[in-house]
């Protein structure tokens, strides 16, 4: 089976990773990328089908999962008036010429007016004002509008702060284009509908390799049983094709299957992603393992999952706290138990390490969990290693 060398695994890699890669601002990797082109796209098609689009631009690779999960939306946005923002400024910019500049007074206007929610826009709420912040500054991140004059830091603070932004040409390509017209649809349910008859057109393997390459962990219970066998059945060849081509390794157990890397680059999202709550995390993971080897906990062969109450959940938490809580962030060395637990239950969720019985409030825990695990240095080895924290 002949694999990519190690130059075209990078340029896929970057495809996965990134939104898109903007060659004015990284030129290097739109290069690469661009050179490799040919055997990208032809792989590409094969095993995922996804839409590989290279203009002079940038350089994007469409990637469309089989199902929508949680960790899937946008992760500096914090409620759906993000989601509803953005769309309302996208419909204001389509009837912007590239390079045409415009003034935030103006754009706020706008959106208020197209604002699709029946409870409006008031610019003199502070919320509505900070999610327009976030909004405003993913896309000067993506490179889709750029602040000539003024910064939008202040805006949700003062709503009469003005900055003066310009339309680049990446705004023509931020939203998905779709075959059809979008109004002949009666509503977001009917189209919703429509884009998941294409994703069951997909062949088994593809929406295999979707899962594979997209999500965290694919687990036994949420896929179909025909995409189940196909994992069993063609193990070797999927094991030896994802390492040909990428610098994953394919693992596959009773209950779940993955991808991993003994190598955490800089490039790629991980699960520990900075915040205080991902630490945490790892330090719960560690803490389950510790326990998993002391017999004091085990996973149940059958269900393919850890059960444990509320208050174990809880009990395990206070231990990590009593461990590790001197290097935890003020915002959760004093918090609750009660948000401790919740937090970490959603961060664990959310990255399908972990589940809750609505009924029983049992909560699950997922083997991929513990091949994730991590230590604190203590005070004195922080210390000895110029860590020592401030």
């Amino acid at each position: 089976m002949v694999g990519f060398d190690e130059q075209t695994k990078h340029a896929m890699e970057l495809l996965f990773e990134y939104f898109w890669i903007v060659r004015a601002d990284n030129p290097d990797q739109y290069w690469l990328i661009k050179n490799k082109e040919n055997k990208l796209r032809e792989y590409l098609l094969e095993k995922f089908e996804f839409n590989l689009i290279v203009n002079k631009y940038f350089i994007k690779l469409e990637k469309v999962p089989v199902d929508t999960e949680v960790w899937m939306g946008i992760q500096s946005f914090k409620s759906n008036k993000d989601y509803a923002i953005l769309c309302s400024l996208m419909a204001y910019l389509s009837n912007k010429n590239v390079n045409e500049q415009f003034l935030l007074s103006e754009a706020c206007e706008s959106i208020k007016r197209l604002y699709p929610i029946e409870e409006g826009i008031d610019w003199e709420n502070y919320g509505h004002r900070q999610s327009l912040v976030r909004v405003m500054k993913l896309l000067q991140n993506l490179s889709v509008v750029k602040a000539f004059d003024g910064d939008i830091s202040g805006f949700h603070q003062e709503k009469d702060q003005e900055v003066l932004y310009q339309v680049t040409v990446l705004s023509r390509y931020f939203l998905r284009s779709f075959l059809g017209d979008l109004e002949n649809f009666k509503d977001v349910k009917e189209f919703l509908g429509d884009q998941k008859v294409n994703i069951h057109r997909l062949k088994r393997s593809q929406k295999v390799y979707t899962r594979l390459f997209l999500s965290p962990v694919v687990h036994k219970h949420e896929i179909a049983a025909e995409e189940y066998e196909y994992l069993k059945n063609y193990r070797n060849y999927i094991e030896q094709d994802v390492r040909n081509h990428s610098d994953f390794q394919f693992e596959l157990y009773k209950n779940e299957a993955f991808l991993s890397t003994n190598e955490a680059k800089a490039i790629r999202t991980l699960s520990n992603n900075g915040k205080m709550i991902a630490d945490i995390a790892l330090q719960f993971a560690k803490a389950v393992k510790d326990k998993i080897e002391d017999r004091q906990l085990k996973f149940d062969s059958v269900k393919g999952s850890l059960e444990l109450t509320a208050v174990e959940f809880e009990n395990i938490i206070l231990e990590c706290k009593g461990r590790d809580g001197w290097a935890w962030s003020k915002e959760y060395r004093q918090a609750s138990l009660r948000k401790l637990a919740g937090d970490l239950l959603d961060y664990l969720a959310a990255w399908k390490l972990a589940g809750q019985e609505s009924e029983t409030s049992i909560i699950f825990l997922y083997p991929p969990l513990v091949r994730t695990v991590g230590d604190l240095l203590n005070k004195q080895e922080r210390k000895d290693d110029g860590h020592e924290q401030a």
